[in-house]
């Protein structure tokens, strides 16, 4: 390539902090574990064409793929943890778009659509206030939580996914044995959420003494849904209460239609498919 040319590639058009600052990486994640000023780059043509894949979007592949081409000191996208994620993702819509992005809600009293915009920055910033250390207490134990990474959100976004698609045909079929497959699937569905708040879970440790820790998934998983309801119980509650507060902001809105005037909050969620178009967010949170 000519000097010409190279002097015109891609630069990087701002630089952020991991909001988790590696606490829950190892050297696999991001290049020479520097998780302080990566260099954000904006999409490129390739990125392009992957926000218009729809397998790879469905399977999580274009955010990957979009991340490792804009932010080149992440080596594994899979790892990194959620509000890790919609940081980043926050990050390459700024050096792609602008600070400025337009969101859409409808309003709850007459169902107009009202449209708003939104300094980008401003919610960037908020991530950095973020706790990294989370626990709840039972008893005489401590529980260690962790956010899930992007790997085991989307395996667990995939697992929701099919089993409520098996419910919609299962309603729809005239098989003489419908309810008792409609229970079976309620019944995953279930489990998938025992799942789901269980793999929050770093470590269980003995208040008492700290020789006493224990890190393995499959002791963890055994003993919670071994034990009174009390643990899991509490433990649900503080995941929700976390994923809460590594929720993205919530944001005012009045209804444009002037017959109508209502006000409520909307939230700003970014979605692996459409955080790219114009306007609509859902929610990587598993735990609502």
């Amino acid at each position: 390539m000519t000097d010409f040319l190279k002097n015109r590639q891609r630069q990087p058009k701002l630089y952020i902090d991991l909001p988790s600052y590696g606490k829950y990486y190892d050297d696999s994640v991001v290049q020479d574990a520097q998780y302080t000023s990566l260099p954000v780059f904006g999409m490129n043509a390739m990125d392009e064409i992957m926000l218009k894949t729809p397998d790879a979007l469905f399977t999580g592949e274009s955010t990957a793929s979009i991340i490792k081409s804009c932010i080149p000191s992440i080596l594994d996208p899979w790892k990194l943890v959620g509000y890790d994620i919609d940081h980043v993702l926050l990050a390459i819509r700024i050096a792609t778009y602008g600070d400025k992005m337009p969101i859409t809600s409808k309003c709850p009293v007459c169902t107009t659509e009202t449209t708003v915009e939104i300094n980008v920055n401003k919610v960037l910033d908020t991530f950095l206030s973020l706790k990294n250390e989370n626990f709840v207490t039972i008893e005489d134990l401590r529980f260690n939580l962790k956010p899930l990474t992007y790997r085991a959100m989307t395996d667990f976004s995939h697992k929701q996914y099919s089993l409520d698609k098996q419910l919609v045909q299962i309603s729809q079929s005239k098989d003489d044995s419908k309810e008792q497959m409609q229970q079976e699937i309620i019944k995953q569905l279930t489990n998938l959420n025992l799942e789901v708040a269980i793999a929050y879970v770093n470590s269980i440790q003995d208040v008492n003494t700290e020789d006493n820790t224990e890190y393995n998934a499959q002791s963890i998983q055994e003993f919670i849904l071994n034990n009174d309801a009390e643990f899991f119980n509490k433990l649900v509650i503080k995941v929700k209460e976390m994923t809460s507060a590594w929720s993205l902001p919530s944001f005012d809105i009045s209804c444009e239609d002037e017959k109508c005037d209502s006000e409520w909050k909307t939230q700003l969620r970014v979605d692996y498919s459409s955080f790219f178009g114009t306007n609509s967010f859902h929610s990587r949170n598993l735990m609502s």
